[in-house]
C-alpha cells in the first residue's frame, strides 16, 4: 500500500483528538425531506472521491468512513483563515502536519448537496496530500454525513445511495447468492464511528474494522505472522495479501490486504481491497452491514 494509504488512519486519530464536537454536527448527505438520495463519485486508487466545492473553490473530497467528522479541510487548497496555535499531527508515514479549528467554513457543496453553513470544522495543512494524490484535494467528508441514513456504495457503478431509515424505507433489492450480512460487534476505542465485527483467521481470533479510507491492512504479531503464513491461512504476493482464511461470524468472504505488517495485536482493516469486490450496505443505526457480491 502506497504512503496515501497508510496515512489516512492517522488523521482521523489526530482529528479526534483536536476537536471532538466536530462529530456531533447534523450536517447530512440525504436532503432534508428527500426519502432517498443516489450519488455519483469517481475512483481514484481505490478510493471514492466526490465532487466538491469550498468557498468557491471547486475540487474533490475524499469519503472516508474512517473520519469521524464531517469535513477535514485541506487548507493548503481551501481559503480558510488560520488563528489561533493549532496542534500537531503525524501521518503514519512520517508526515508532520498541523490541525486548525474554524467555527465555519460555508458554502460547502458536496456530490450535488450545499451546505451554506458547517458549524465547527477542523483543517490541515495537507499539502503532501495535494502533491502525491490530487492537486485539487479539498480535505475529507467523513462518517457522520452519512451516519443516520442507510447507505448503500457500489463501486462498480459508481454510485452511493442514501435511504432515510423509517417505516418508509424501501427494503434493499434482493440479495442473491453469496450475500454476507454481519453485525457490528463494537466500534474502534480510538474511534468510535469505525466498526468491527469478531472474525476467525484460521485459528486465529481478530477484530476486524471496515473502513472506506484505506486499502486494507493485516497486522499480526510476529508469530502469528509466522504461523498464518506456514499454515496458508495467507498469501502474499506482489499485489497485496489474500485471505482465504478469513471467517467473519461464522460466514466466509473474499477479502484481501494490501499491506502485511507486524505490530503489538493481531487485527485487520478491511478497506476497498475487499469492499470494491461488494456492493456494501451500511446501516450504522442497525448496527449492521451486508456485503453482496459483483456480478
Amino acid at each position: 500500500m502506497g504512503v496515501l494509504g497508510r496515512a489516512l488512519a492517522l488523521c482521523v486519530a489526530v482529528g479526534v483528538g483536536s476537536g471532538t464536537a466536530q462529530a456531533e454536527s447534523a450536517l447530512s448527505l440525504l436532503p432534508e425531506g428527500a426519502d432517498s438520495v443516489t450519488l455519483p463519485f469517481e475512483v481514484q486508487d481505490g478510493f471514492i472521491l466526490l465532487s466538491g466545492r469550498v468557498a468557491g473553490v471547486p475540487g474533490v473530497f475524499m469519503f472516508d468512513t474512517g473520519t469521524p467528522f464531517p469535513f477535514l479541510l485541506n487548507n493548503t487548497v481551501v481559503p480558510v483563515a488560520l488563528s489561533g496555535t493549532p496542534t500537531k499531527g503525524r501521518a503514519a508515514s512520517g508526515q508532520t502536519f498541523s490541525i486548525h479549528r474554524h467555527t465555519d467554513a460555508g458554502p460547502v457543496t458536496v456530490a450535488g448537496q450545499d451546505f451554506a453553513q458547517t458549524g465547527p470544522v477542523l483543517s490541515g495543512d495537507l499539502q503532501w496530500l495535494t502533491d502525491e494524490f490530487r492537486s485539487d484535494f479539498l480535505g475529507f467528508a467523513g462518517q457522520p454525513l452519512i451516519r443516520e441514513a442507510r447507505m448503500t456504495i457500489d463501486y462498480r457503478t459508481q454510485e452511493m445511495t442514501l435511504d432515510r431509515i423509517g417505516p418508509a424505507m424501501m427494503e434493499p433489492a434482493d440479495l442473491g447468492q453469496g450475500a454476507v450480512t454481519l453485525a457490528f460487534d463494537g466500534f474502534d476505542g480510538d474511534r468510535p464511528n469505525l466498526p468491527f465485527v469478531t472474525a476467525q483467521l484460521g485459528d486465529l481470533p481478530l477484530e476486524v474494522m471496515l473502513d472506506t479510507g484505506t486499502a486494507g491492512v493485516l497486522e499480526l504479531t510476529p508469530a502469528a505472522r509466522v504461523a498464518m503464513l506456514d499454515s496458508g491461512v495467507i498469501t502474499v504476493s506482489p499485489d497485496g495479501v489474500a485471505l482465504p482464511g478469513l471467517v467473519l461470524q461464522g460466514q466466509s468472504i473474499r477479502a484481501f490486504a494490501a499491506e502485511l505488517r507486524e505490530g503489538p495485536v493481531n487485527r485487520l482493516t478491511v478497506g476497498h481491497a475487499t469492499l470494491s469486490l461488494y456492493r456494501s450496505v451500511w446501516d450504522f443505526p442497525g448496527g449492521t452491514i451486508t456485503l453482496i457480491p459483483q456480478r
